[in-house]
């Protein structure tokens, strides 16, 4: 939540970027998840049976790398 205010994302819009994911990884044996959407990323965790966010982004803050993802993205998954 820290993460969200310092960036100026509202609750709304990390459930917008997690419903609208092109895709998710899974890590950490299932316990985290990255959802990747052209409008941004998020990643939960699972702590003690609950899904909680750890961080998110927007495409504003999207770096070189992340650009990259969505490339890719874009070619492959439609």
């Amino acid at each position: 939540m820290k993460r969200m205010l310092e960036r100026g994302i509202t609750d709304d819009e990390v459930r917008y970027f997690m419903k609208n994911a092109k895709v998710m990884f899974s890590q950490w044996g299932g316990k985290r998840q990255l959802f990747v959407s052209e409008e941004g990323m998020v990643v939960v965790t699972n702590s003690s049976g609950e899904w909680i966010f750890k961080t998110v982004w927007s495409k504003n803050d999207y770096d070189e790398q992340s650009e990259n993802i969505m490339e890719v993205l874009k070619k492959y998954v439609k």
